[in-house]
């Protein structure tokens, strides 16, 4: 494909094919996305009969999801000859430039004309269509002349196709930068690596590995496939998959992504769990693809533009030639006209903000999503493992009259951590790192004797001693009351939003313990710029009302934002209701009961922690999963609108200019060669430009930090 034309031209066909529900083809990534039950032979023969080659999609080699990388180098060795037989057209006489000039048309031209050939069997027609009429009219001119009268001149149809071999090599090179940032993601999956395999060590491609292979992975070594360290612990460089630029420390037992590579100078040995298409960045690859090839609703404008644009050129130019200011203009009308900057406004930018946002780790899948965060003007978020780290910790500990020392109140944490273990419960956990913490082992229990109820836990020890764990109610409930200290202390750990464990041994409160959830470093800031952008943050958590007031008190957001005590329905339905007051609603969430809200909103958030459930809903998904991603996903896809507004005017702007000047002959068809290349040029070259974006959170620090 060539121009825009040519990929609206190929989408209205594949949309009329028997079985198709939608297609969409773009221009900027050279691929066809088909939804609907039909056969891909008859999708490709589709194609072939609308005059275009037509490859099968990628299958399970990770590269070929980026195409061809030698598109850029192709169309720029072809520019080189042009340039070179277009220098010899200028300095050899009428005759020999005459045959220079028809070399340069028939070698490095030769695609332009070929392609013309195709859309016109076709019945149809695009950018080369016109390209090929022009250069090819003007050199027919110039043949006559050099038989006929006048000065014959064979450096207008060779310099016609230089300018735009020059602009689409140049136009190839600019969007391969735009792909740069994903193309980091396929070199990380053409490594070689160490293998253990059937007693002996091999040295294979990532290609090559197999699941269950055993993969050794040295210091600054790539590991090659996802998989399980068995042996060994080091730092693993992630940065690739979710921006962040700390290595994350990995031991036996933890589950490694491939694409990572070992940056603490210890080797480790790792069992491959998934290989080749079914690794992290190859389903990270797919889904960017996937969203580049799809279009966002301000592409439909130009869609709809282009595919008219080339017949009513072809109409201008002969009016133009019968009735305006003759054959030079007409064929200046004809180069001049450049469906190609139209065409490649918005998947450009799509194209190249796809790329850097799987590179920040912000992976999108639509890029109608992409273009609904841009306009958001309320978020309303989970707070657990959203805006919290979703894994409770001791907070603070009142040892209660009966214990005398340290020592004492070590044995209680240790006890009250061993029945919680024992029993399953959600704060276990807690108790347990506690117990981690301060070097403590736990007592035996006899689980025999264990029992969780509502609000609390009781068991009891080998020793013999009772232990019960639990809430104020939960104590009350067995006959135990607090006394005023403990009661005291109990009020101030709940009034700081935290949940409480009381601790009795043998019916006797030992100790008062505070359980919270603790707010990502990022969530405070991450706040200030959501309103700074316009945004309005709202909470809504299953979790009780202290609990989400003190952690929305951290984080900045307003005590009428904050909604407790939400089921997955209320989530819903408040975002329902927000929409329905006019306003477009992201939602952000990890949890199964955040589904109905994501799938609810005008565009869903599923952090990386989300469950299968919560990431099937939402059409953006957060890599390392916080707040502050979700920022950097909104600021991208307002300066990607931005750009895209921009890429869109220029296109118009610059042919509603070109165009009269052309036809009144103002301009002639050299300069309009070199105006329709620059014109595509400054459309891929503007889009560029997002392969540099900074969030905020790089660089505008608050009280908070």
């Amino acid at each position: 494909m060539t121009c825009g034309g040519c990929a609206a031209s190929i989408e209205q066909r594949l949309a009329k094919l028997e079985g198709v529900d939608a297609a969409s083809v773009s221009f900027a990534t050279k691929t066809a996305l088909v939804d609907g039950a039909v056969d891909e032979d008859r999708v490709r023969a589709e194609i072939v009969a609308a005059g275009f080659e037509a490859l099968p999609s990628a299958g399970s080699t990770v590269a070929a999801l980026l195409g061809d990388d030698d598109e850029a180098e192709l169309a720029s060795r072809r520019a080189w000859i042009a340039g070179i037989l277009l220098v010899a057209t200028a300095i050899v006489g009428p005759l020999l430039g005459a045959l220079t000039s028809l070399a340069l048309l028939a070698i490095p031209g030769a695609g332009i004309f070929q392609q013309a050939v195709r859309r016109a069997r076709a019945r149809d027609a695009n950018m080369d269509t016109l390209v090929s009429i022009g250069a090819g009219a003007a050199w027919l001119v110039g043949v006559a002349r050099l038989f006929g009268e006048g000065m014959a001149m064979f450096m207008p149809p060779a310099m016609i196709v230089t300018f735009v071999l020059i602009g689409r090599a140049l136009e190839a090179r600019a969007r391969e930068r735009a792909t740069s940032s994903l193309r980091g993601l396929v070199a990380a999956t053409r490594t070689r690596c160490r293998v253990e395999r059937d007693g002996e060590t091999l040295s294979l491609s990532a290609d090559e590995v197999l699941i269950d292979d055993i993969c050794l992975v040295g210091a600054d070594d790539t590991c090659p496939a996802d998989g399980i360290v068995l042996a060994g612990s080091s730092g693993f460089d992630e940065s690739l998959l979710t921006g962040e630029s700390l290595p994350v420390f990995k031991t036996p037992g933890d589950e490694i992504v491939g694409g990572t590579i070992n940056v603490g100078g210890v080797a480790v040995r790792v069992r491959a769990t998934a290989v080749g298409a079914e690794t992290v960045i190859a389903d990270m690859l797919r889904t960017v693809s996937e969203a580049q090839a799809s279009k966002p609703p301000v592409q439909r404008l130009a869609d709809r533009i282009a595919r008219v644009f080339v017949p009513f050129v072809l109409v201008l130019a002969l009016g133009v030639w019968i009735f305006g200011a003759g054959l030079w203009a007409a064929l200046a009308v004809l180069v001049v006209a450049c469906p190609c900057a139209l065409g490649l406004a918005t998947p450009t930018a799509v194209q190249a903000a796809t790329g850097v946002a799987a590179k920040l780790g912000v992976l999108v899948r639509d890029a109608t999503a992409f273009e609904t965060a841009a306009r958001l003007t309320h978020l309303v978020c989970d707070k657990t493992g959203t805006l919290t780290v979703g894994e409770p910790l001791v907070e603070g500990v009142k040892a209660l009259a009966p214990v005398a020392d340290d020592a004492a109140l070590n044995e209680v944490i240790a006890a009250a951590g061993a029945i919680e273990h024992a029993s399953g419960h959600p704060l276990a956990a807690a108790l347990r790192a506690e117990v981690n913490r301060r070097g403590l082992t736990l007592p035996d229990v006899d689980v025999t004797r264990v029992t969780a109820e509502a609000g609390g836990v009781t068991g009891q020890l080998a020793s013999g001693t009772t232990v019960r764990v639990g809430s104020t109610a939960f104590l009350a409930s067995h006959g135990i009351t607090l006394d005023p200290p403990a009661r005291s202390a109990a009020a101030t750990f709940a009034r700081r939003g935290w949940s409480l464990a009381i601790v009795a041994l043998d019916d006797e409160p030992h100790a008062v313990i505070g359980i919270a959830d603790r707010i990502k470093p990022t969530t405070s800031r991450a706040v200030r710029i959501l309103g700074q952008l316009g945004i309005h943050t709202i909470m809504s958590t299953g979790d009780h009302e202290r609990a989400a007031s003190a952690i929305a008190a951290l984080a900045g957001i307003a005590p009428v934002d904050v909604h407790a005590g939400e089921s997955a329905t209320d989530k819903a339905a408040r975002v329902t209701a927000l929409r329905a007051t006019g306003a477009r609603v992201g939602m952000i969430g990890d949890g199964t009961n955040d589904a109905a809200a994501l799938a609810a909103a005008d565009v869903g958030f599923a952090v990386g922690t989300a469950t299968d459930v919560a990431r099937a809903a939402a059409p953006i998904t957060l890599v390392n999963g916080d707040l502050a991603r979700c920022v950097t996903a909104i600021e991208l896809a307002q300066r990607t609108r931005t750009v895209i507004l921009q890429n869109l005017g220029f296109a118009f702007a610059y042919n509603l200019v070109a165009l009269p000047m052309a036809a009144t002959g103002v301009i002639d068809p050299p300069f309009a060669a070199v105006a329709m290349a620059g014109s595509s040029l400054l459309v891929v070259t503007n889009a560029a430009r997002l392969r540099g974006f900074r969030s905020r959170l790089d660089y505008a620090f608050g009280l908070e930090s």
